[in-house]
């Protein structure tokens, strides 16, 4: 479907932010009082490697989450993008990429 779709973007400086955004979550993930909050982390990761529908706005606020307010500020993206924010995304965007071949018929050319 989309997977590969990150590949697209090339920002300058993009990839350097995203993968700082990914290092701050993988980094907060094992913390015991995160772990209500694991699967929407793991949305956030799997959008960080494989699609990167999150606005730089949404991964600027990752990358500068702070580790003693992490619960916080999880709580906040969460109610800012919506815990379903990913299924949403691939939602809307499925099936909007379609390759349409046309194919004309001509006579042949008399040389």
């Amino acid at each position: 479907m989309l997977k590969g779709i990150a590949n697209i973007r090339n920002r300058q400086g993009g990839d350097d932010l995203y993968n700082k955004a990914y290092a701050k979550i993988k980094s907060i993930l094992h913390r015991e009082e995160i772990q209500p909050y694991r699967e929407f982390l793991e949305k956030l990761i799997e959008d960080l490697r494989e699609y990167r529908t999150l606005s730089e706005y949404a991964v600027r606020k990752i990358r500068d989450w702070k580790e003693d307010k992490a619960k916080e500020e999880i709580e906040k993206l969460m109610e800012e993008i919506g815990s379903d924010f990913l299924e949403k995304t691939l939602r809307e965007v499925e099936g909007a990429y379609e390759v349409i071949v046309a194919v004309e018929n001509r006579p042949p050319l008399e040389i």
